[in-house]
């Protein structure tokens, strides 16, 4: 009986590893659209691997999609772990730059993918450095 009372809470627990989390949410300074960072299981990962990536959908506002989807995005790209080294900043309304260091030797992502008529720019590189004072 006691491996039957161990059971139902791991089979409870499965989804859970499953499921996606959201991990930010960039509104952009117009409101009109949102960078979502998300955790995902692998696409076609086995269901007890735990194989996980890091997935950033470019939506419209009020919108959301499931991991592994590109029905509503209007840019979706990969990045990679560890999600704290991931720089998401709007530059403008509709302009988004995006830099992770393992991007790849083109400052790119390994995957991305854009809507037919993205209205947003998506910039792939680090931060400028900042402008230094004249001390004179």
């Amino acid at each position: 009986m006691r491996v039957r009372s161990l059971v139902l809470p791991c089979l409870l627990l499965l989804p859970a590893c499953r499921e996606e989390v959201i991990l930010s949410d960039l509104p952009s300074p117009g409101g009109d659209y949102h960078a979502v960072v998300k955790d995902c299981p692998r696409q076609g990962s086995s269901f007890l691997s735990g194989d996980r990536r890091i997935e950033v959908s470019v939506l419209p506002a009020g919108r959301f999609e499931p991991c592994n989807t590109f029905i509503d995005a209007v840019f979706q790209f990969d990045a990679y772990a560890p999600v704290e080294d991931l720089e998401l900043e709007w530059t403008s309304a509709t302009a988004l730059r995006a830099w992770h260091p393992g991007f790849d030797a083109n400052s790119r992502p390994s995957a991305s993918s854009s809507a037919p008529s993205n209205p947003v720019t998506v910039t792939f590189g680090p931060a400028a450095a900042p402008q230094g004072r004249d001390p004179g």
